[in-house]
């Protein structure tokens, strides 16, 4: 480890896909809130770990669709 600001800090991760970068983003975080929302009257909390497991559905279900290496779009309500 190199020394920054007299703190220990690992070396940066590489980032190569979005993939990556969720899977680090859970490695790190977890089961923290990544955001809140309201539904139903209800305040909702989203995490980490629920990010990046609805993103490896969305992979795996397109692979099986076939669109494993293709260059894709997602739509949907801000």
């Amino acid at each position: 480890m190199r020394m920054v600001n007299n703190l220990h800090a690992k070396p940066a991760k590489m980032i190569s896909s979005l993939r990556d970068l969720v899977d680090s983003s859970a490695c790190a975080f977890g089961d923290k809130v990544l955001y809140r929302y309201n539904e139903d009257q209800q305040v909702k909390t989203y995490t980490y770990n629920d990010l990046q497991k609805n993103v490896h559905a969305i992979g795996t279900a397109l692979m099986q669709l076939g669109l494993s290496g293709k260059s894709i779009a997602i739509i949907g309500e801000n």
